[in-house]
């Protein structure tokens, strides 16, 4: 099984020059070739799409949430009830590369306390991902 380029959290080598890879899944991943000189890893380069857990996580009123993108892209960033109900649309049009923060605030939506999910899809590369949220 591969890497997906999307699921790249972390790019490293071991004291002995073997590439180390960690996953956004908890999988981690070790070459068997042994890599020498320099890995030339800009860390400020997206590796397509990430979105990170909402803090702070319980919350109440509000919450942040982060999201980067490598490329000029159609985003969506929702967040759903329990029944997969949309609750409320957070983003929803065109952003450049880069990383963002969204307040996701409730006091406007009258939402009852208990756990909730928030969805990023990146148009270009028909992906998505998933997280929980707990609201108290």
């Amino acid at each position: 099984m591969g890497l997906t380029k999307a699921y790249i959290a972390e790019i490293t080598k071991d004291n002995l020059g073997h590439l180390i890879i960690g996953a956004f899944n908890s999988s981690i991943y070790r070459s068997n070739e042994i890599i020498t000189g320099e890995l030339g890893i800009n860390e400020n380069v997206i590796v397509d799409y990430s979105v990170q857990q909402n803090y702070p996580n319980p919350f109440n009123p509000s919450t942040n949430i982060q999201y980067a993108i490598s490329s000029t892209q159609f985003v969506t960033l929702k967040v759903y009830d329990l029944l997969g109900r949309e609750v409320v649309t957070l983003v929803n049009e065109e952003k450049t590369a880069g990383s963002y923060e969204i307040e996701f605030g409730v006091k406007s939506l009258e939402l009852s306390s208990g756990i909730y999910f928030y969805k990023l899809q990146a148009f270009n590369n028909f992906i998505f991902t998933v997280c929980k949220i707990c609201f108290l």
